[in-house]
């Protein structure tokens, strides 16, 4: 799996944050209709326990704007 970064001044800003911790960003299409969409950016943790039960030899790489997830199924 792999997503882009928060990068402040970079991303778009994030809207709001809900009580779940969800954070969510306003996004603008080319035709003009906006809407806000639900965008998280998950920390290591989150990432392995999403994965540890199904996978094995999990590797994240963090890069300046985008991250990786990387496994094996188990």
């Amino acid at each position: 799996m792999i997503d882009n970064n928060y990068i402040a001044g970079s991303s778009t800003p994030i809207n709001r944050i809900d009580r779940e911790g969800n954070s969510y960003q306003n996004r603008k299409l080319s035709d003009g209709f906006q809407d806000e969409v639900l965008k998280n950016f998950p920390v290591e943790d989150e990432l392995r326990n999403a994965v540890q039960q199904k996978g094995k030899h999990i590797k994240i790489f963090y890069y300046t704007y985008y991250g990786l997830l990387q496994y094996i199924l188990a």
